[in-house]
């Protein structure tokens, strides 16, 4: 009788902390989408930096260069012009 009693309430408490856990599951879901997105945009902006420092890095045997970037740029500029 008594181990009987004793068995109910561990499963009862157990119980309780299954169904507490179970309302933190989404919670828990948002938090990984939240780190997962945060990742994803850190690697795209420093993959944007990575172009922007290739385009304006200047040509090597070019000295005078200032790189393909900011020469697109100066002619669409006065083209426009």
């Amino acid at each position: 009788m008594v181990a009987i009693k004793a068995e109910k309430i561990k499963r009862a408490k157990t119980y309780r902390r299954v169904a507490e856990e179970a309302k933190m599951l989404g919670d828990f879901i948002r938090l990984a989408d939240y780190m997962l997105v945060e990742g994803v945009v850190a690697r795209g902006i420093g993959t944007v930096e990575e172009l922007l420092e290739l385009l304006m890095a200047p040509r090597r045997e070019d000295t005078k260069s200032k790189g393909a970037c900011v020469r697109a740029c100066v002619c669409v500029w006065v083209g426009a012009g």
